[in-house]
């Protein structure tokens, strides 16, 4: 199988104090040939499945793999139903859609990971030199990867893929195009991290998850029980507009939709993601829009929804949809106006 970039899994060789963080390549023994020949799988699919990994072809006789790595990768290679006369062709695609996934989170951690690394091990009044560094990063990535991993099998049901009824939330910063253009790469990394581990707090903090982040925008998840679903994906909402004033961040837009949704390998698919995201680039600045399936399941006093227009986007000619408020007239438990609160009757 192929070599991995060099560059990708070791530290900066210009850094003084990383060259005893660098792997032994005395470790690595083994060659593609030899994984190929061990795993019982064609040529073409160990390449394939080492591509999706993230690394470069190289010399098919280079050692590469340790006898570890070998070991590891045996899990993945070995079944029946992905080598020998037994593969099927979708077996094989899920196991290289499996190293497609992990090498891309791992890629775009790790790029985090030696920016953070370069930045002590250059800083002589920090000591902790990069060796020191990759052992503690390796230990807190494995601890916070079996927590999540716990959690995540209790709540698959042992399904690879699987459908459930969720609340889709997708959040973005009004104007951000144009407030890049404006400010520093030092203050516009500043408001990234306040906004995005702002989003991250509310949603975790009711008990949501973060499925991916698309530029300023940040798509999220709220899976808990049917009963308190909706309320707790309103009050994620307002939580997202109040953040704004109470941090100091630009205006954002949320939509929200429910809905079934596919989970495939740690991302989200189905049509409640396509219109969460048309929602709020509907919404006005520091406003939500939610559809009406989630519109009508809210019940909570302390919120108001009011139907709109139907709204004609990509892919949909009239999108039933509402506007979400704090309920202004609840006070304590009680609702002293029955009165719906007003909304906004059109979007831009």
């Amino acid at each position: 199988m192929p070599s991995e970039s060099p560059d990708r899994d070791t530290p900066d060789p210009t850094c003084a104090r990383s060259q005893a963080a660098r792997p032994d390549p005395a470790e690595r023994r083994f060659t593609k040939n030899d994984a190929v020949a061990e795993f019982g799988v064609t040529e073409e699919f160990g390449d394939r499945v080492w591509n999706a990994f993230g690394f470069p072809a190289a010399d098919p006789d280079e050692p590469v793999l340790t006898r570890a790595e070998m070991d590891a990768l045996a899990m993945l290679m070995t079944a029946e139903y992905v080598s020998g006369d037994n593969a099927t062709a979708a077996a094989q695609g899920a196991e290289i859609a499996t190293a497609r996934v992990v090498g891309q989170a791992m890629s775009r951690l790790a790029d985090w990971q030696a920016a953070r690394i370069r930045d002590v091990d250059a800083d002589p009044s920090v000591d902790v030199d990069a060796a020191a560094m990759i052992d503690s990063l390796q230990v807190m990535q494995n601890m916070v990867w079996r927590r999540h991993l716990d959690s995540a099998m209790r709540n698959l049901g042992g399904a690879t893929d699987t459908a459930t009824e969720s609340v889709v939330g997708f959040v973005d910063i009004v104007g951000y195009t144009a407030l890049s253009r404006r400010i520093g790469m030092n203050k516009l990394n500043d408001l990234l991290q306040r906004y995005e581990g702002a989003v991250t707090e509310i949603v975790v903090s009711h008990d949501g998850s973060i499925i991916k982040t698309l530029g300023d925008g940040v798509l999220f998840l709220i899976d808990v029980a049917e009963d308190a679903r909706a309320n707790i994906a309103a009050a994620v909402g307002l939580e997202l507009l109040d953040m704004t004033e109470k941090l100091d961040l630009p205006q954002v837009r949320v939509g929200l939709a429910l809905g079934p949704v596919l989970h495939r390998y740690g991302d989200v698919f189905g049509e409640a993601v396509n219109i969460a995201a048309r929602l709020s680039s509907s919404a006005r600045p520091g406003a939500i829009l939610v559809d009406s399936t989630l519109g009508e399941a809210i019940d909570d006093p302390r919120f108001h929804t009011r139907s709109i227009a139907p709204l004609s986007v990509r892919g949909y000619k009239r999108l039933r949809a509402m506007t979400l408020h704090w309920n202004r007239k609840f006070d304590g438990g009680t609702e002293q106006d029955s009165t719906p609160g007003s909304g906004d009757d059109a979007h831009d």
